[in-house]
This record gives C-alpha cells, structure tokens and sequence, in this order.
C-alpha cells in the first residue's frame, strides 16, 4: 500500500517536473521571437502553492547570508516586487520586458505610449484576465469578474446607479461619520491633541460604514465608549426595525462586514468546510460570512418586496432609492426574476448578481479609501510644508461655508476642494492599491507599440500595467520622481512636470480628465500627461466605476479632519523628528502586497489642534 502510494506521488512530482520545464522552454522560445529583453525565473508568482506557502520560505529567502537576500532576481519572485523596485528593473531592461516562468509569460509595461495603445485597442485584443477574479464571486457574478456580453449587461446596469443623487449620500455619510471618528479619537470636546496609535482600522471602518450606508441602505454611525477610540460594540442601525430584520444579525452586521473584508484573503484560499471547524479565528470569519450573506439575502428580498409594493401602487420610480442596492433592486429587471436578457443589450441581472454588485463595493472600495486616507496622513506627517498648503487651500475652500460640516453642500463645496484630491493622487502614485493591473493577449497574438516600433506579443500572455513602473519613470515624473509632491497635480504649478508635459497637452488628454479640469476653473488639478503617466488603464472601456465615490468620501474626511486640526509624527524614545521620520519612511517601503498594498507596522499619529502645534 505504502509502495504504491509513493509510485503516485512520485509519478506526480516527475510529471509536475517534466511540464514545468516544457513550459518554462516554450515560454523561453516566444520571449527570444519578440526580441524583447527577457529574465527568466523558476517559479510564477501567481502560482497558489507558492503564495500560500511564502509565509514559511519568504523568511528563509530574506536571512540568506553573502548579500544573497538582496538579490534582485529573488525579489522578482514575489508579487510585491514591483512596489519593491519600483523603476529599477525597468532602468535596467526597459520601459516593456518580459518575465519567463513555467506557469506563464507576462510582459512587463512602464511605459506610457504602450499602455494608451493598448488600451485604446477593440475590446477583444487585451483583455482583463477574469479568470483571476473568479475567486471574488462569493455572493454572484459583478461586474469585476463578467466578461464580453456579459459584462455590457452588467455595466448597463449598474454605471447610472454611481451618479450624483449617490455622491451627494456618499459626502453627507462621510461629513457625519468623519466628525464622529474626530469625536471619538479626541475623547470629545475641548481635547488639544491626541495620539492614534493606528488609524488603519478605524478608517477602514469608517469606509466600509459610508458603503453600510450608501450601497446596502444601513446607516451606522460611531458611538464613542470608554474603552475603545472607536465603538467595536454591536450596533443597532435606525432603520433596522423599519426594514423588519432581524436585530440581532443587523447588530453584528457592522462587526461581521469589517471582520470578512479584512480577512477576505482566507476566504478565497480556505473552504468554507475548513473555515467552520478550523482555528478560532476562522470560525469567527466563518460566521461573520454567514451573518452577512443572510442580512444581505433579506436586505435584498425587503427591497424586491417594496419594489413590487410600489410597482402594484403606480409609484414605482417617482421617488429615489435610499441605496445602491435598492436603486439596482429598481432598474435591474430584478422584481421580474430574469438572470439574464435574452439579448445583449437586454439590462437585467439576476438576485445573485444584484448582490454580487453590491458587495464588491464594499470589497474594492472600502480597503482602497481607507488605505489612500491612511497613506496620505502619514505622508502629511512627514512633510509639514505640504500639510500647509492643503490647510492654505482647505481654508480657503470653506471660508464662505457654515460652520457645521453637516450643512456644507456637495454640489457647491466638493468642486473646490482641489488640494485634498491633488493629495489623493500624489499618494496613490507612489502608493496605488495594487501594484499592477493585469491584461491577457487571450488565444492569439497581440501587436503592441513598443517604442513606436510594433511588437508581436505572444498569446496567452499576461500582461502587466506596472503601476510602479510608470509612476517612477523619469520620462514622466523628472528628475526626482519618489519625491511626494502633490502640488504638481495643481494647474497652478509651474513645476517640471508641467513643462515636460505641455507639448503633449492636447493631444493626450482624456475627455474624463477634461472633465475633471473644468471643475473649478481657478484650482483645478493638472491633466495631460500627468494623468496619462499615472495610466489608469481603465479610463476607457472598464472604468473604474467608483472612482468618484472614493474621491467624494476622500474630500469629505479630509476637509473635516484639517479644518481643524493638523497631523504630526510621534516622536518616542527621545528621537529627533528626523529620526522619526526616517523609520516611517522605512516602514513605508516595507509594505507587501495581498489584496491592496498595506503596511507592516504601526505608524502613530498625534493630532494636533491648529494654533497649538508646536512646529
């Protein structure tokens, strides 16, 4: 029995070995017909076993004596490799080159003209590899994860629901829920300065309750306790009873949602079997699983109900829906039952896919807020001279508006809050939520512009949009492209980037960039190629949806935090705050990627009422 098993498993190995290498030769032979530059590797980085075995051999590969650890070629062998280097391969190899492992053959792409070209190609030349996203269809098909027709049907659907009635909800959730976060982290009213020893979790949470509220109609502000900066308590939402749910799963909702998109990682690689009698931990990710997918089964059924109410009254569509999911509820064909039109342009989306759309809101949009709004304090904390000029500007922008954030209009007042945005972007440039954006050749050769040259990009390829590739370019960026400075993102800046980039002004701006120029003509951030290096590969085709609710939210706590407040770095063990501000640097460029780019360590933040900062 025991010899024969050894047979299998030995079989299996050799076998494993033998396509590995065929692989690995195949993809060699069409890197050299590209004429591209290559390097090759022993492993894919996607490959699962790989990933979820780094926690034991990435330790190992980083205490390799003789330098061996700082190998470049070994940091290639994980998926943060390109926040670690940022433009250092690339200076070495090229704007586009390709990585040859056994498991695929990815070209590598920091190079603006390329990416522009690829992405204002026909939809079917490089497509989103979808099949990575596959994993994310834990409560049905979204459109993140649909492809071809499919995904037409679904962007139908679900593009009008981002509009500006849910903007408007987005600014007042965030106006309440930041004054609440200050409130609670202050200990009240008349505190001078405060320490927040990490304020990841806390402005995650504030995050996932602006998606509580505005995409599943839950509202649930902070309650301040004595024990906790921020309530972890369970909390009862107001309209919880007039839902008719079930007060006990609508008390743990706040809770269970935080928990599961925090640890959503375990949820793609662990079955739910595994999960239910598996380590503390993950039974308590099992259940907060459970409790969401249930609250958001009888959320969704409320809505249908009251749908079909209205629709039988003659009142359906003569008023707005409090959310997203109830507006998809409306216009989805969803009270009908249908999955799917029976033709392409036909916009319905069935009970799963309504929910699928919702919750991939609160997946993508509440870890990438919270971490541009945790990276953006801290940035702000290193460099007091930018935090005055966003306090200069904010000031500025609020002068003429009451004093009670929760009267501050978002049609009048968001358009003028020019520098908090120019601060989001800077900061997602040197830190975006992922490091790459992925394309796929699909089934047949692809032609891409390399260097103004076409090139022959083999099939089955992946294709990656090296964020950090492209925001260290110095082509793009100058001279000193890790230098933080949002200022540049102003129209008002007459910096190097401006001059490198207005040659190219007309003729590379994009008609969703110009939208945002016209906004408030006397401050309105820079386009051109500044917003073309930073390569939002989806600004054609599939655009990032919520782009603007991330910028409305964004605005809205940084104008409530600043107005009143500044942020400096915490100096302990009497180091100077140079010292402090060197070791938050080196924690910076210790983040690893999993599902977004996070930190390590802790970084802690004292907050500091304006007038009594000490400079």
């Amino acid at each position: 029995m025991w010899w024969l098993l050894w047979r299998i498993v030995y079989a299996s190995l050799t076998a494993w070995t033998l396509s590995s290498i065929y692989n690995f030769l195949r993809h060699l032979a069409a890197a050299r017909a590209t004429k591209l530059p290559y390097v090759c590797l022993p492993i894919f980085e996607l490959n699962p076993f790989w990933q979820l075995s780094k926690r034991w051999h990435r330790p190992i590969i980083e205490r390799l004596p003789f330098g061996l650890s700082e190998s470049s070629w070994l940091r290639l062998w994980y998926m943060d490799w390109r926040f670690v280097a940022k433009y250092k391969f690339h200076e070495r190899l090229g704007d586009v080159f390709l990585v040859v492992a056994p498991g695929c053959l990815m070209a590598e792409i920091a190079d603006a003209d390329s990416a522009a070209d690829m992405v204002g190609r026909s939809k079917t030349d490089f497509v989103k590899p979808t099949w990575l996203y596959t994993p994310v269809n834990v409560f049905g098909l979204n459109i993140i994860t649909a492809d071809g027709a499919t995904w037409r049907r679904h962007r139908k659907v679900v593009a009008p629901q981002y509009n500006d009635a849910i903007h408007g909800r987005v600014w007042k959730e965030a106006l309440g829920l930041a004054q609440g976060l200050v409130f609670g982290w202050t200990s009240g009213p008349g505190v001078d300065s405060w320490v927040v020893q990490n304020a990841s979790p806390d402005l995650t949470s504030l995050a996932l309750r602006v998606i509580a509220a505005v995409g599943f109609g839950i509202p649930i502000p902070f309650q301040k306790t004595d024990d906790s900066v921020v309530s972890r308590a369970d909390e009862t939402p107001a309209n919880a009873d007039a839902m008719k749910l079930d007060p006990g799963r609508v008390s743990r909702f706040p809770n269970a949602l935080e928990y599961m998109v925090t640890n959503f990682m375990k949820i793609l690689v662990i079955p739910p079997w595994l999960l239910k009698i598996g380590p503390r931990d993950w039974q308590r990710l099992h259940r907060s699983f459970n409790d969401v997918d249930v609250l958001l089964q009888e959320i969704l059924e409320v809505q249908v109900q009251k749908q079909k109410l209205a629709k039988a009254n003659g009142t359906s569509g003569t008023t707005s829906a409090n959310s997203i999911l109830a507006e998809l509820v409306r216009n989805a064909g969803t009270l009908e039952g249908h999955a799917h039109g029976p033709e392409e342009h036909a916009a319905t989306l069935s009970k799963d896919e309504v929910l699928g759309n919702t919750f991939i809101l609160a997946l993508a949009g509440s870890r990438t807020t919270a971490d541009s709004l945790h990276f953006s304090l801290i940035l702000l904390a290193m460099h007091p001279e930018i935090q005055d000029w966003l306090i200069q500007d904010v000031d500025a922008a609020l002068a003429s508006e009451p004093e009670d954030p929760s009267q501050w209009k978002y049609e009048t007042l968001f358009p003028n809050l020019i520098a908090p945005l120019c601060v989001m972007m800077e900061t997602l440039r040197l830190y975006p939520s992922a490091v790459a954006i992925p394309k796929w050749t699909g089934n047949r050769d692809q032609t891409l512009r390399v260097g103004g040259k076409p090139c022959v990009i083999p099939a089955k390829t992946m294709v990656n949009l090296s964020l950090n590739g492209l925001h260290f370019n110095p082509k793009y960026w100058g001279r000193s492209p890790s230098v933080y400075r949002p200022q540049n993102w102003d129209a008002r800046c007459d910096c190097e980037w401006a001059a490198m980039s207005e040659a190219k002004e007309k003729k590379t701006v994009a008609q969703e960039d110009r939208g945002t120029r016209r906004r408030g003509p006397r401050r309105s951030p820079a386009s051109g190629p500044r917003w073309r290096a930073r390569t939002r590969p989806s600004a054609r085709g599939r655009a990032c949806l919520g782009k603007r609710f991330s910028q409305v939210e964004f605005a809205a706590v940084m104008a409530v935090i600043f107005r009143e407040y500044r942020v400096e770095l915490v100096r302990g063990d009497g180091k100077t705050w140079e010292q402090a501000r060197q070791e938050t640097a080196e924690t910076l460029e210790s983040c690893l990627s999993y599902l977004t780019l996070s930190l390590q360590k802790r970084v802690p933040l004292r907050f500091i009422k304006r007038g009594k900062y000490r400079g």
